[in-house]
């Protein structure tokens, strides 16, 4: 399954997908989904869900705030949203 870090600004995911990419990590900047949006054109950060407690660890030592984390499933061919604690 995938995660979806929300960012401010397309500018703050860029940062993340070149931070976590030193990390082996593999991250897609994205849209945030309108449904999950926590403000107007937010972008997201895409990952591996077992990436997901490194990712914030290395950001937890940045100057790059999340603004929100959902886990990605599907049901039924639906894409769904669960938003998860950091």
């Amino acid at each position: 399954m995938n995660m979806l870090l929300i960012f401010g600004s397309a500018t703050a995911a860029k940062r993340v997908e070149k931070t976590v990419a030193k990390y082996g990590v593999i991250a897609k900047v994205i849209h945030t989904p309108a449904n999950i949006s926590k403000s107007g054109c937010s972008h997201s950060v895409k990952i591996n869900e077992k990436d997901f407690r490194d990712v914030v660890r290395v950001l937890s030592n940045s100057d790059i705030k999340i603004l929100g984390a959902f886990k990605e499933y599907t049901v039924s061919g639906k894409t769904l949203y669960k938003e998860m604690i950091i």
